[in-house]
């Protein structure tokens, strides 16, 4: 399970960032929430429940990406 700084110390990584970016461009016009869903997945972001983190994974792709 991720906290919310972990979540933050983990994309700001320069390799993860990276991976973040790419996934953007990649993505082509896509959402910013859709790149959110994508880096849960990819970076394992989960809850207690299992649940994807997409809205504090979302509040940091705004900043990064």
């Amino acid at each position: 399970m991720f906290q919310q700084n972990l979540v933050a110390q983990t994309l700001a990584l320069p390799e993860n960032l990276a991976r973040l970016q790419a996934m953007a461009a990649a993505a082509g016009p896509a959402t910013r929430s859709k790149v959110a869903r994508r880096g849960c997945l990819e970076f394992g972001f989960l809850d207690a429940r299992q649940r994807s983190q997409i809205g504090i994974c979302l509040s940091h792709v705004r900043h990064l990406v």
